[in-house]
């Protein structure tokens, strides 16, 4: 992990999100990660803890551990059960109930392709920004580029811009 976050333009790392499997990790070993990486670039770099859970109160417990475990920002993908279908409420309330247990650490919103159920459109996530402030980004995979081009637009030009990490590889 040091020699990873040695390599340059290296600027925060991720924890527990889908590259360690955060689904199959209970939250003990969700913690183990996070202790581990706090205790090997910590001191140095940015750590971001995914939250992954199919609801608000557990997607609450792992916010909290992960804060009180040093992590700088959380990386909160949307709860399984909205694949079924959620309203602006459903989300903002997700959200709120994440920010309520991180208190001021910034929090990401993983947005995922419309198509399958839990991504946003920009509009929700306007909407989301407005109610929950410390929204500071999405990592966007809509997978789709014109409301990839839109998200960025609309969204840096907010008041308080939201930026927009993009999972389109070139």
């Amino acid at each position: 992990l040091r020699d990873v976050t040695a390599a340059k333009g290296i600027s925060a790392i991720t924890v527990n999100a889908h590259s360690t499997e955060a689904a199959s990790c209970t939250l003990d070993e969700q913690a183990q990660v996070m202790a581990i990486a706090e205790d090997e670039v910590g001191a140095r770099m940015p750590i971001v803890h995914g939250v992954y859970a199919d609801g608000s109160l557990e997607a609450a417990r792992i916010a909290k551990q992960a804060v009180a475990g040093g992590a700088s920002a959380l990386l909160v993908f949307p709860p399984g059960p909205f694949t079924m279908g959620h309203r602006p409420e459903m989300v903002i309330a997700h959200f709120k109930r994440v920010a309520d247990a991180a208190g001021d650490v910034p929090l990401i919103a993983f947005n995922y392709p419309l198509a399958i159920g839990q991504g946003y459109t920009t509009e929700m996530i306007v909407q989301l920004g407005e109610a929950v402030p410390t929204l500071r980004a999405i990592k966007d995979w809509c997978n789709h580029p014109v409301q990839h081009e839109r998200n960025i637009r609309v969204l840096q030009s907010l008041p308080r811009p939201i930026t927009v990490l993009s999972t389109h590889s070139a």
